[in-house]
């Protein structure tokens, strides 16, 4: 089994193996902090949000377990059909579009 770790200075990955200490397997995403972890095991799929504090929020995925790794394209949304105009004055005004700031939690959808 393997256990996959978001930490702050990016993804760790043990083996877990019967009555034996965890091995780390590979560190991914290094310096980077991962702050969502998720295993699609319908599609055998590993997915992770990445915090980049200059590029934002990213999501990438991994069809090999973690030997190659995609970027997923992050949904955009006009910050007026989320937020309430009259509580933020120029949202939507200009009509431009806003980011994800964080991913909290990736399920089955």
């Amino acid at each position: 089994m393997k256990l996959l770790v978001g930490t702050a200075k990016g993804l760790i990955v043990y083996q877990i193996l019967h009555k034996e200490a965890p091995m780390e397997l590979g560190i991914h995403f290094l310096g980077y902090a991962v702050n969502t972890v998720f295993v699609d095991e319908r599609h055998d799929r590993w997915w992770v949000g990445v915090a980049h504090r200059h590029w934002g929020q990213k999501l990438h995925y991994s069809d090999d377990q973690g030997a190659h790794w995609s970027e997923a394209s992050m949904p955009s949304y006009r910050m007026a059909t989320l937020l309430s105009v009259a509580k933020r004055p120029n949202c939507g005004k200009s009509g431009a579009y806003s980011k994800v700031e964080m991913i909290n939690q990736i399920d089955y959808g």
